[in-house]
């Protein structure tokens, strides 16, 4: 009761704004539809429909074997593996989904590219970083001794991204 309404009516408005966006999107979907109907015609269109949602079988197979080959060989891969996965199912999802403005979101975020940015966006706001916490990667720290596990951090060569040593 944090707006001084109660829990039911949070839910309820909830609800009715969910609503009201399933109705956009679908409006948006049907306009789209019958402007590519008008431009490449019915057969066309339906063709497309079909190909986009066998690329999405195709893209859903492949990302989840992929998906699952990285965590086994990287079982500390990270957030980031974690979520580049399911950004690439997502979009397999989406290309599955019948509408075109969906494949087009989907074929976005297919591109590792975007995929990157989203599962780095989602990891920035659900991962918090602890102040005495120094994440490096593989290139930026060895061992300094075989009887200390404390990794030593390597200084970076100005204009390169390697670290020396």
């Amino acid at each position: 009761m944090e707006d001084g309404l109660p829990d039911g009516d949070v839910i309820v408005r909830l609800g009715l704004i969910l609503k009201w966006v399933f109705l956009a999107w679908l409006a948006a979907e049907l306009a789209v539809f019958f402007l590519l109907v008008g431009t490449i015609g019915l057969g066309f269109t339906l063709l497309l429909g079909f190909v986009t949602t066998a690329c999405g079988f195709l893209l859903l197979g492949k990302a989840s074997r992929d998906t699952l080959q990285q965590l086994n060989a990287r079982p500390e891969g990270g957030l980031t593996v974690i979520l580049l996965g399911p950004a690439r199912i997502l979009a397999a999802v989406l290309l599955i989904l019948p509408g075109f403005l969906s494949d087009f979101i989907g074929l976005v975020l297919a591109i590792p590219l975007f995929g990157q940015i989203f599962s780095t966006t989602i990891s920035r706001k659900y991962t918090t970083q602890r102040a005495d916490f120094v994440d490096l990667d593989a290139t930026e720290w060895r061992q300094t001794d075989e009887k200390s596990s404390a990794p030593i951090a390597l200084e970076k060569k100005p204009g390169s991204s390697q670290p020396s040593a």
